[in-house]
This record gives C-alpha cells, structure tokens and sequence, in this order.
C-alpha cells in the first residue's frame, strides 16, 4: 500500500467516529437545552391550564358585520343578557347566505321573555316594559346581494 493510501486511510472517518461525534453533540445539545426547557416548563404548563380555566367562563368573538360598532367582543359564558346588552348565541337554521348551522352571532338584546316584536312592512319594533323601543328596518338584500325577506312579528 502506498503512503498516500495510508494517508487517505488514516483521514477518513470511521463508524465508531462519528457516532462519537454524533453522541458528543447530543450530550453538549442536552447539557444546553435541557435546562432552559426544565425551567420554562412550569409556565408553559401553568399558562395552558390558566387559559383552560378562562375558557370556561369568557370567549371572544369576532364580529364581521357593520352593526355592531367593535370588532372583538368579550363574551362572559352563563350570564343572562339584559335589555341593551350585546349577546352571543349559536345560529341552529338552515344555511341561508353564507350562514351556516353553528355560527356565532353577536347582538344587541332588545326584546326580553315576555316582550313582543311587532312589523309593519320592513319596519320592527319591540313592545316591552319599558315601553316601546324601535328596532330598525330589515334590509332588503344581504351583503353578497342574496334576497332576504323580513320575519314576522310575536
């Protein structure tokens, strides 16, 4: 064998090398690693069951539409809207422009149990104890155009 085939030899890395390497990465990713995770741990374990516990009682909700003046709404889970208040519930209809079962919707409570909703034509209004409060006009077409039709009154 020549001396530069010895030399090649002598150079190039052998399987019990860069296992070597490879565990003596591991241990020096490990030493450095390892303490920042055990220390960042606790919070990130405390701020996830944090969040859960919150989830239980609030909620956000995005609004997308012009009726409402704000754009993130806090919504407390379990309290009874009163009578100007914003409320969330969940849509349980059929589809209908662009709508489907299960969106959240967020509104102005108006009328309470035991108030009735009166229409004439597209116009609403609310009979209630405090006396009668004007709801508005229905529009006539959604914002993609689509046709609506006012409900009737009750």
């Amino acid at each position: 064998m020549s001396v530069e085939a010895l030399m090649f030899a002598a150079q190039t890395p052998t399987a019990d090398a860069s296992q070597a390497g490879i565990r003596q990465r591991w241990a020096k990713f490990k030493a450095e690693r390892f303490p920042l995770a055990r220390k960042r741990l606790p919070w990130v374990v405390a701020t996830g069951l944090a969040m859960f516990l919150v989830s239980q009682f609030v909620a956000f909700a995005w609004v997308w539409t012009e009726s409402i003046p704000a754009h993130l709404v806090l919504i407390v889970k379990g309290a009874p809207p009163r009578p100007g208040e914003l409320m969330a519930y969940v849509y349980e209809g059929g589809d209908i422009a662009g709508w489907r079962c299960g969106d959240v919707f967020v509104k102005y409570a108006a009328a309470m149990p035991g108030d009735s909703v009166q229409r004439d034509g597209r116009h609403f209004w609310a009979q209630t104890r405090r006396g009668r409060i004007d709801l508005g006009v229905a529009k006539q077409a959604s914002r993609k155009g689509v046709p609506l039709e006012p409900a009737a009154g009750g």
